[in-house]
């Protein structure tokens, strides 16, 4: 009987020594776990902060870039549609100011004649009295 109560009591101590060793180095494990955590998460937290700078940073240069084409290429169809829309009255001017161009020179030619004219008649009034 003194030998299974010894037996039982040096099992209950290597099971409390075992468990107490095992719980202090659970809560050390624990304890050095959660000291890198406190270090880790920091750094982490920067990285990502800057990694996410850097990706919104370059979809803004990416939108910016893209919008500015963009509205490059809208701008010149909206150019090239409104010089097709403007075409046909542009000839029509132009076509006029050619008209009315030839209209004065003819009309220079007309004041010509119309002075020589008056000039001759002066000089046949002039013979005549």
């Amino acid at each position: 009987m003194l030998e299974v109560g010894g037996l039982g009591l040096g099992a209950a101590i290597v099971a409390m020594v075992t468990s107490t060793a095992w719980d202090l180095t659970g809560v050390a494990a624990g304890l050095t776990v959660m000291g890198l955590g406190l270090l880790v998460l920091p750094r982490r937290r920067a990285k990502a902060k800057r990694e996410l700078h850097q990706k919104m940073q370059a979809l803004r240069d990416g939108l910016e870039g893209g919008l500015g084409r963009q509205l490059d290429e809208e701008v010149q169809r909206a150019k090239e549609r409104l010089t097709a829309a403007v075409a046909p009255y542009t000839r029509f001017v132009r076509a006029e100011l050619e008209r009315l161009d030839a209209l004065a020179d003819e009309l220079d030619v007309v004041r010509e004649r119309l002075a020589d004219l008056r000039a001759e008649a002066s000089q046949l009034v002039t013979a005549g009295d």
